[in-house]
């Protein structure tokens, strides 16, 4: 597991950078923006958080809280806000090993309040603005917003 993600999750911070980050600390780079109704969330690149703190200062980060998790005979969801105001986290454990699987951050998505699982390996999030993205926890790269009503 990269350094960087383990102190990610014991101590409550992530770069501020919209992104999904793996345990071996390849980063895919998001854009996520509003267009009308719709929040447009694409993969932009392919990166890796030490590239990211090569570049950037190790202060450069956000603080985040959990607001909200859900479990089940696999995983355990976690899901929040970080310190900057509109943004949301959530993060993905492995139960039987006890370690993260991935983490996502968004800087203009509000807080993430709710966790449902649709399937064994599928969640659907949902800020606290109303975007919902479902994630296949196998393969979050795959995740896509399937309603975006009230964002601000």
């Amino acid at each position: 597991m990269n350094k960087y993600i383990k102190s990610i999750i014991e101590d409550y911070t992530y770069p501020i950078i919209n992104s999904l980050t793996y345990s071996n600390g390849d980063m895919l780079i998001f854009d996520g923006h509003k267009v009308n109704d719709n929040y447009i969330l694409r993969i932009l690149c392919k990166s890796s958080i030490d590239s990211y703190f090569q570049y950037n200062e190790e202060s450069y980060i956000s603080h985040f809280s959990v607001l909200t998790s859900e479990e089940n005979s696999k995983y355990s969801i976690f899901a929040g806000e970080g310190s900057w105001g509109n943004d949301g986290i959530v993060f993905a454990m492995d139960k039987e090993y006890e370690k993260p699987l991935w983490f996502f951050f968004l800087d203009n998505s509000n807080p993430f309040v709710k966790i449902q699982f649709e399937t064994a390996d599928v969640i659907v999030i949902q800020s606290s603005s109303g975007l919902n993205i479902r994630i296949p926890i196998d393969s979050p790269e795959n995740l896509k917003v399937i309603s975006s009503f009230n964002i601000s």
